[in-house]
């Protein structure tokens, strides 16, 4: 029986180590998070930064959208409300609803540049819609903040949609660009608000973070904390 206490004795040092070695990686990993953290920081203030200059040239923007994310922008040519689609699961608030995006026609040999005009309700969607494929393409200058899209590519094998789509879980370039007959640019121009603006409801897009970096970091650290004390009672017992 004398011999199962001092074995428990000779593995507790090891224990305390590898709770010290967890510390140490735990710690870096929480100092790596706050690096991210000031470099998120500084990019939030140069996006925020951008929607306040002067509009930028469209051409340029369109050249280089990600360069040119978060800019104002102008650009006219021919709304074609007929052919919006709503992008579902979008929120306003407390309020659910779609996103209207409409493609704008800027002349021959252009491709498409998607607007999104705002938000509308669940509940106003499908009658919005319905309005919506009723109207006729009509001239128009929309000033907006340029916001950077991936280009998805279709798979030759992947079917056609049964009619046009109205509603679309995600933006998806590709698909969007069968649906549309003509080529769309990778950007959507998220349009100002407008006064006496009702539906749908446009507000600029506002540069944030998809992590918390802070939140990381600080769970990063009560964890390498907890270690050293759990490290610390161990390696008194041992000794």
């Amino acid at each position: 029986m004398s011999g199962t206490p001092r074995a428990a004795r000779t593995r507790r040092p090891g224990l305390a180590l590898g709770l010290l070695f967890a510390a140490c990686l735990t710690t870096g990993l929480g100092v790596w998070q706050l690096r991210r953290n000031t470099w998120k920081q500084a990019w939030l203030a140069e996006m925020t930064a951008r929607l306040e200059a002067p509009p930028a040239e469209i051409a340029a923007a369109l050249a280089d959208p990600n360069a040119f994310a978060f800019r104002r922008v102008v650009a006219e040519g021919t709304l074609l409300p007929a052919q919006s689609i709503l992008v579902d699961h979008q929120s306003l608030g407390p309020h659910e609803g779609s996103h209207v995006v409409t493609p704008l026609d800027r002349g021959p040999g252009t491709p498409l540049l998607l607007v999104d005009r705002g938000f509308v309700s669940f509940a106003d969607a499908d009658r919005f819609a319905a309005s919506e494929s009723a109207r006729a393409a009509a001239a128009a200058r929309i000033e907006g903040a340029l916001e950077p899209l991936e280009r998805e590519a279709l798979a030759a094998s992947d079917p056609a949609p049964a009619g046009r789509v109205v509603h679309w879980n995600r933006l998806h370039l590709g698909a969007l660009e069968r649906q549309l007959g003509r080529p769309v640019e990778a950007a959507l121009l998220v349009r100002a608000p407008q006064p006496g603006d009702t539906e749908p409801l446009s507000a600029l897009p506002q540069p944030k973070s998809r992590v918390d970096h802070m939140e990381y970091a600080l769970t990063w650290f009560a964890i390498a904390g907890i270690a050293l004390v759990i490290a610390s009672y161990e390696w008194r017992r041992s000794s």
